[in-house]
C-alpha cells in the first residue's frame, strides 16, 4: 500500500476479495458479441466484429435495416457505422426511444449522433417475420401501440437481440462439481452457503452468472457474483 493507504499498483486489486465478482464478470464477458447480420445476398449470419470490419472497409453495399431489440450500445453502434459508411439506412427499435436501457448521459450521445447523421428512426416496432423474395429481404414489423404491421424491403437486416449463453465451460465442468452446477436460489438470496449434496464426490463448486445464463447487463452479473462470493 502507498503512504495514504491506497494500493501501490492497480494489479494489487486482484488480491482484494471484494473485487473478485467484478473481475470474474469482466473476464467471462469480454469476448461476447451482441450484434449479428443477416445478408440477403450471401444468406449468412456474422458477428459484430466481422460487421465492424465490413462497415469500416466498405465491404458492404446496398440498403440496410438495423433492428435494436435490447436498447443497449450495440444496436446504436452498428447504426452509426452503417450511416457513416454511406449506407441507405432505417433504424427500428422495440423500445419507445433510442438506447432505452442506457443512462441519460449515454443515451443523449447516441441520439445526437443519430440526428446528426439523419438516420430515420422508428420506435415501438417488433419484428414479426422475415422473408426472402429474390435477392431482397422483406421484413414485417408490428407497431406495439396500434398493432398495425408494416413491411420494408432491404438488402441486409442487422439484428441486435442479445447474446446466446456463453456456457460451454460450464457444461464441460458440471459432472465434476459438487453441486452439479445447480445454484440454490433461496441460499443465494439469503447470502448463505450453497448446498453441496448433489455430487458428494465433486471437488469444487460451480455456478454460472451473467452472460453464461442469458443476455444481461454487467450490474446484474456483479450482483449475483457478490451474493455467491460473500458466502465462500
Amino acid at each position: 500500500r502507498g503512504r495514504h493507504g491506497g494500493m501501490s499498483s492497480q494489479y494489487g486489486l486482484l488480491k482484494e476479495r471484494r473485487f473478485l465478482p467484478f473481475f470474474l464478470v469482466q473476464f467471462c464477458g469480454a469476448a461476447n458479441d451482441n450484434a449479428f447480420k443477416f445478408d440477403a445476398s450471401a444468406a449468412s449470419v456474422k458477428s459484430g466484429n466481422q460487421l465492424s470490419f465490413a462497415a469500416n472497409h466498405g465491404l458492404s453495399t446496398g440498403d440496410v435495416v438495423v433492428y435494436d431489440g435490447t436498447g443497449r450500445h450495440p444496436g446504436s453502434q452498428v447504426m452509426e457505422m452503417a450511416a457513416r459508411d454511406g449506407r441507405q439506412l432505417n433504424f427500428y427499435s422495440i423500445d419507445n426511444q433510442l438506447a432505452q436501457e442506457l443512462t441519460y448521459a449515454e443515451r443523449i450521445i447516441w441520439k445526437k449522433r443519430a440526428y446528426e447523421l439523419g438516420v430515420p428512426m422508428h420506435f415501438d416496432h417488433q419484428i414479426e417475420k422475415v422473408e426472402r423474395r429474390g435477392n431482397r429481404l422483406h421484413v414485417v414489423f408490428r407497431n406495439l401501440a396500434t398493432g398495425k404491421t408494416v413491411e420494408r424491403a432491404t438488402d441486409q437486416l442487422i439484428v441486435d437481440h442479445g447474446t446466446l449463453p456463453a456456457d460451454g465451460i460450464y457444461h464441460g465442468l458440471r459432472d465434476a462439481a459438487s453441486n452439479a452446477g445447480v445454484t440454490d436460489i433461496d441460499a443465494l438470496l439469503a447470502l448463505a452457503e450453497q448446498p453441496l449434496t448433489i455430487n458428494p464426490a465433486g471437488t469444487f463448486e460451480l455456478h454460472r452468472i451473467g452472460d453464461a445464463v442469458a443476455s444481461r447487463n454487467v450490474q446484474s452479473a456483479v450482483l449475483d457474483a457478490m451474493r455467491l462470493c460473500r458466502a465462500l
